[in-house]
């Protein structure tokens, strides 16, 4: 489960890279899935959905949504 990651503007470019490292590691420790919280009306984080679904999530459609996917597929990206 993917909580919650923010980070200053001035340090926004540091995200990428921390989610390949935390790909690799769930890859590494035989995780094979991931899910996480997203609310659509949030420009960012509808951002976000967007790579999610680009990646072959599962999205389930509702205010809140919440979406997963396998860390393989995602690690391509």
């Amino acid at each position: 489960m993917v909580m919650v990651v923010k980070a200053a503007d001035k340090h926004a470019v540091v995200l990428p890279r921390l989610f390949r490292v935390f790909l690799r590691d769930c890859l590494a420790r035989g995780y094979t899935g991931w899910m996480t919280h997203v609310r659509q009306d949030n420009p960012a984080q509808a951002k976000l959905l967007r790579i999610a679904r680009r990646t072959g999530a599962i999205v389930f459609p509702y205010v809140i949504t919440c979406v997963g996917g396998r860390l393989n597929q995602a690690a391509r990206y």
